[in-house]
């Protein structure tokens, strides 16, 4: 039934040409992402309506001239797939090509072929110089030959198709570069250029078609950077030129590590002291170097010159970078191991976190002898209590110019000056440690 509305199609065209005195002929073929639109409608001049075969194409013969053609794109479930709207010109005896190929979310490509060859209706003349293409067709799967696979040839009226074991023959111009489309239903279309056949020769080529249940369009996968990841400091490490350990944010928190001392613990030749304090490769933590970001870190201990690491809390933290040998990009003032702090380029949400935290040993409760303290001494600093007499300090106090000053004070006079503080013993019991934190992001 398909076969028969084709000739009828056919001979109505072909009557209707012979009642114009020139006419030429358009073939038109439509694709989306290389597999060809069955059913496709093309209107022509805004008023003759033709349909695609199983092959993407229509073939029509028109008077010469200017015509304007119109394909509608839809899938088998009738979707629309794109429309394209093109002027085309016909020549007399010869075949206009037009190729139009959709893809989803993109503008139509179409190519209009300007005719270098006789149109179906006529042969090629036998004193044309002419050569032929052998090609064989077959699946790039399973290297199976496809038969009935339909062969064009740009600008020409050459339409083939392909035997049981694939293979094809095509009479074409000498000494002409031409262009060999490829089409099947059931796979994806494919053209091969710059085909050029000598008088009298035969050229072999080779095609693979994709089949197109096998072919997927184009997507872009687009995922939020994980900061921290392991897979990305796994690679960081492979990558590095030096002996490098780096723990990263997700790693800490699967860890349960609250700080960057207690997530240093794991990497292998770091030892930590005091809970803050670290020790590379068994040197001292004088031989240690800590930067935060790659800037240099001054130790809040003025007898230690490394940075306890207690004080980083680790939901700040992006990654640990601990590194055991030199290279150009870090500091060369180590000689025991570099650790870089490396904190979190942003943060989800803007917050405010206190802590506020109790510790006990097991001496808590204990009888204990303690000093005479100032008001402030729970922070850390002296509240004046333990300070000399302004005067006192004064005459210890170097001048520009001046000689060096001199502490000469009998022993009584020092014990006047020093009175004022209670060196006496008391008793007290072991307090509860106290701790409080205070961390906000923005």
């Amino acid at each position: 039934m398909k076969l028969l509305l084709k000739a009828l199609t056919l001979l109505a065209l072909l009557s209707s040409s012979l009642l114009a005195d020139e006419t030429g002929s358009a073939s038109i073929f439509s694709f989306f992402n290389g597999v060809a639109l069955e059913k496709n409608e093309v209107l022509v001049d805004g008023k003759y309506s033709y349909y695609t075969d199983e092959d993407g194409s229509v073939e029509l013969i028109l008077e010469t001239g200017k015509h304007q053609i119109e394909i509608f794109a839809k899938d088998e479930n009738g979707q629309n797939l794109g429309y394209t709207k093109k002027s085309i010109e016909i020549k007399e005896g010869r075949d206009t090509q037009v190729i139009a190929t959709f893809e989803e979310g993109l503008t139509p490509k179409v190519n209009i072929d300007t005719p270098v060859g006789e149109s179906g209706l006529l042969k090629i003349d036998e004193s044309q110089n002419t050569g032929i293409i052998h090609g064989i067709v077959s699946t790039s799967d399973k290297n199976l030959p496809i038969a009935n696979a339909r062969v064009f040839v740009k600008g020409t009226a050459i339409d083939a198709k392909t035997d049981e074991n694939g293979n094809f023959y095509v009479d074409v111009p000498a000494d002409t570069e031409m262009s060999i489309s490829i089409v099947h239903s059931e796979y994806s279309a494919q053209t091969i250029n710059k085909l050029k056949v000598a008088k009298d020769e035969t050229i072999n080529t080779e095609v693979k078609l994709t089949p197109a249940s096998m072919e997927l369009e184009e997507f872009v996968v687009l995922a939020p950077k994980v900061e921290g990841s392991i897979t990305s400091l796994i690679a960081e490490e492979k990558n590095s030129s030096s002996i490098t350990n780096v723990i990263g944010a997700e790693q800490m928190s699967k860890q349960g590590d609250s700080n960057a001392a207690s997530a240093l613990k794991r990497v292998a030749g770091v030892t930590v002291m005091g809970g803050k304090y670290i020790y590379v490769r068994g040197l001292g933590d004088r031989y240690s170097a800590t930067e935060l970001n790659g800037m240099s870190l001054p130790s809040p201990n003025p007898i230690k010159r490394s940075v306890p690491l207690d004080m980083f809390p680790s939901s700040v933290i992006g990654s640990l970078q601990v590194q055991k040998t030199g290279s150009a990009d870090v500091t060369g003032a180590f000689g025991g191991g570099y650790v870089n702090i490396r904190t979190k380029d942003k943060f989800n949400d803007d917050y405010v976190k206190l802590k506020i935290g109790l510790e006990a040993h097991t001496s808590y409760g204990d009888n204990a002898i303690t000093s005479q303290g100032g008001g402030s001494d729970w922070t850390g600093n002296d509240d004046g209590y333990r300070a000399f007499n302004s005067s006192f300090a004064s005459s210890l106090t170097p001048e520009i110019g001046k000689a060096e000053p001199a502490l000469n004070k009998t022993s009584t006079e020092m014990q006047e000056i020093i009175s004022q503080r209670s060196y006496n013993h008391k008793n007290t019991i072991v307090p509860l440690g106290k701790k409080i934190s205070l961390e906000f992001a923005k």
